[in-house]
């Protein structure tokens, strides 16, 4: 033990006290840097070998194949092993399978075995790797400089080992000819790779690599242990869940984490469940949470939960970091917006994008957004952008609406399924505080650019039930909506913050709720509002024969529905039909009689009714006159109908 000194730059420039790049306890508590000794007084050398190899997957991968040592412990079943104080210099070869720095291979139960406080430099392939060993304590190691993943598990059957106290930094992709031969996706290299649940993760960091701590797994056993887990300045990823989509069969509790100056995302969420977040640091990320069709079931609680959370956009370091580059123009070749460019530089990312997204978040199929309880929200006050930047200043937003187009920081969009592309929920939030509501919500600009270039409506709406993001429970919505926002730009409606470009609305006091309407009407429905006159066109589209559709967003009130007629005049409709969220129905088609449960009802209070909508000199039971004698059975309640009589009934 001792007393490590480290010299700060000094003043900036004009002179000014500068924070400097080097953090400590004292000045940056909550980021101080990794001090690590990386020698010991027993040394394992080895002779490197390179051979060239072709970059064929176009992934900008590494060009060598390196051919050094490897230690292994093979087949000892029983005995336990002790490896302590040592370092590998030059170990692991690139591409080889089962050559490794430090190998544990097939040993099945050694109890008792250990692996602490060694040290694992320049390593050609992976650092420490237990391959169907259980029961293993790996401690206190340090790992600098590696290709391809560095503490893993290989085959995703090794229970009972402990990681504990190990630091791992600057992380390098294998390239692509040697990750495949192995097929363990170490072209997308992390420092932790975990592929079994029933192990434990305490107190380690994972720094400068590519991706910090990757679960890849699927369908399991929640993880035994993840706390006190700290992922910074990775070039992908800190806490990577995706692939393969991990989802516990119980609750995944990750606890006191720490996930910051990752340049694309802290937390990765995608197509999982069951994992729950207490305790958890974000801070300059590229996006803090990225979340996007999850699939936890809110009636059974399998969603993923975010609690006892602080998320930081862009801390006071990292700002003052970013000036002081800005001003000698001498610390980056591009200006990158995130993280200090280091031991993971490499140069994948083809443009700058100066955004910072605290939460990012999508339509979820399964209706299982996050949950977000007790959060903060805090830096997310305006940035200027560097000088060389095309913008003025960064795009920082607490809260993104993340549509189907692709998402910012190499983070793909998902295309929203089924063709409905409207966002019923914003994230559960419980104890939310935003310190600023200048940068808190909006809905990404891609998103909007998308569906234009795709012909489709931006009929975004999102309900805020307890006024978290707007100051009192209302809805978000689009600027200038299209007509079936019906209404809504009628109301006291204004810029849901004060962003310059944004595209969003807050309505207070409103809940809305989607209705959609069959109609025999050739031309447009008029909908009209009786309590202050007001009326809209609403366009459709045709459903099946002659029956069109019309959809549309309404808030409380009573309403009159009629067909306009070629010439513009209202007329009764002779059939009309009406669906709302919240109420199973079946349908004809052309294919017969189809069974639909719609999307469940607003959470917020009050809502429309079928009863507040006059239809005119019509019953909701009119016939609908199909072609010809054939008969269909419903398969949903076995009833036989004759084609020529069928009835489209509201249930």
């Amino acid at each position: 033990a001792g007393t490590v000194t480290l010299a700060v730059p000094p003043a900036d420039k004009e002179g000014n006290p500068s924070a400097g790049y080097i953090s400590s306890l004292a000045n940056d508590p909550d980021f101080p840097a990794e001090v690590a000794w990386l020698s010991r007084s027993v040394v394992f050398d080895a002779d490197v070998q390179e051979v060239q190899s072709c970059d064929w997957c176009h992934l900008h991968c590494d060009k060598d194949k390196t051919r050094g040592g490897h230690m292994i412990v093979d087949h000892t079943p029983g005995v336990a092993q002790r490896i302590e104080g040592a370092e590998f210099r030059n170990f692991g070869q690139g591409g080889v399978v089962g050559r490794y720095p430090i190998h544990f291979h097939m040993c099945s139960d050694v109890a008792g075995s250990v692996v602490r406080k060694n040290v694992v430099r320049s390593s050609g392939q992976r650092c420490v790797v237990i391959h169907q060993s259980d029961n293993v304590n790996i401690e206190e190691n340090v790992a600098f400089g590696h290709r391809g993943h560095c503490y893993m598990l290989e085959d995703g059957l090794e229970t009972g080992n402990v990681f504990r106290k190990n630091l791992g930094a600057d992380g390098w992709r294998h390239s692509c000819v040697e990750s495949f031969l192995h097929n363990k996706r170490d072209n997308r290299a992390s420092t932790f790779w975990i592929s079994n649940a029933h192990n434990q993760y305490i107190d380690n960091v994972a720094a400068g690599s590519i991706n910090g701590f990757w679960f890849d797994m699927e369908e399991g056993e929640p993880i035994d242990t993840f706390v006190g887990n700290t992922a910074h300045s990775n070039l992908v990823e800190g806490i990577k869940l995706y692939r393969g989509g991990y989802r516990p069969n119980g609750v995944a509790l990750l606890e006191d984490t720490k996930s910051y100056r990752n340049y694309q995302q802290g937390v990765r969420l995608h197509v999982n469940k069951n994992i729950h977040f207490r305790g958890l640091l974000l801070a300059d990320n590229g996006i803090g949470i990225s979340s996007f069709d999850n699939n936890g079931f809110p009636d059974v609680d399998e969603r993923c939960v975010f609690e006892n959370v602080r998320v930081i956009g862009l801390s006071e370091k990292s700002r003052e970091m970013y000036r002081l580059d800005d001003l000698s123009g001498e610390a980056f070749v591009d200006p990158y917006p995130v993280i200090t460019w280091g031991v993971a530089h490499e140069s994948i990312i083809d443009d700058n994008h100066y955004v910072v997204d605290g939460v990012k978040f999508t339509h979820d199929p399964d209706f299982a957004q996050i949950v977000l309880r007790n959060v903060s929200f805090s830096g997310f006050a305006p940035h200027p952008a560097p000088a060389s930047a095309a913008v003025d200043e960064y795009d920082i937003l607490a809260l993104r609406l993340w549509g189907a187009a692709p998402g910012f920081h190499n983070a793909e969009g998902s295309t929203l399924q089924g063709g409905d592309k409207r966002f019923h929920d914003m994230p559960v939030m419980d104890g939310v505080f935003m310190e600023s509501d200048v940068n808190s919500f909006d809905i990404e600009q891609g998103y909007l650019d998308f569906q234009e270039k795709n012909t489709w409506d931006a009929d975004v709406y999102l309900q805020d039930i307890d006024g978290t993001m707007g100051g009192v429970p209302g809805v978000f919505i689009v600027k200038n909506p299209p007509a079936n926002h019906t209404f809504l730009a009628e109301n006291d409606c204004y810029d849901a913050n004060q962003r310059p470009n944004s595209v969003a609305l807050f309505c207070p006091g409103v809940c809305i709720r989607k209705v959609i309407a069959y109609s025999a009407c050739e031309g447009d429905l008029l909908l009209s509002r009786p309590s202050d006159e007001a009326a809209s066109r609403i366009s459709g589209t045709i459903a099946f024969g002659s029956t069109y559709k019309h959809e549309f967003f309404v808030s409380y009130d009573d309403y009159w529905i009629d067909c306009l007629d070629s010439s513009g005049m209202a007329v009764d409709p002779k059939y009309l039909h009406l669906e709302f969220d919240g109420v199973s129905h079946s349908f004809y088609s052309n294919f017969g009689f189809k069974g639909v449960t719609v999307k469940p009802p607003p959470t917020c209070q009050p809502y429309v009714e079928e009863n507040m909508f006059d239809l005119g000199d019509i019953s909701l039971h009119q016939r609908y006159e199909g072609e010809g004698p054939i008969s269909y059975t419903d398969s949903y309640n076995g009833v036989q109908f004759d084609a020529d009589r069928i009835r489209m009934t509201q249930q």
